[in-house]
This record gives C-alpha cells, sequence and structure tokens, in this order.
C-alpha cells in the first residue's frame, strides 16, 4: 500500500495531511485508541476532527481516491 498512499501524499499535498502509522511500532498506541483491529487501516477526518470513513484491508487507488473526494467536497 506504501507506493498507493505516497502517491495520493503528493497528489493532495495541498488538500489534506496522511499520517502513516506502523501498528507494531510507533503506532500502536493510535490503532488501539481508534480500535483498528487490522491493517491496513485507514481512518479520514474532516478538519475539526470528525471521524467521516474507515476501512480495513487492502485497497486500490481509485478507493481511497473515492473516499477522500467525498470527504473532501
Amino acid at each position: 500500500m506504501n507506493p498507493i498512499v505516497d502517491g495520493i501524499t503528493r497528489d493532495y499535498t495541498d488538500r489534506l495531511h496522511v499520517l502513516k502509522l506502523d501498528a507494531g511500532g510507533d503506532g500502536r498506541a493510535a490503532f488501539e485508541h481508534y480500535r483498528m483491529t487490522g491493517h491496513p487501516g485507514y481512518i479520514l477526518f474532516r478538519a475539526d476532527g470528525t471521524q467521516v470513513w474507515r476501512e480495513l484491508g487492502l485497497k486500490t487507488r481509485d478507493e481511497l481516491v473515492q473516499q477522500i473526494e467525498a470527504v473532501l467536497k
């Protein structure tokens, strides 16, 4: 997923902030806090911190972009 997420990060650099965490390392506390039960896991938040989408598992670039665009509208 890294190439897809890295590409989205580049393409949306002026419209969103992407944070990649390692569930087995420094991101463990965040995974526990948000009750992510597997990986890869994704959570989209609005600027006000409201969680608007979450998903687990492999996703295509198109699937992720569709969700991102829906949130950015």
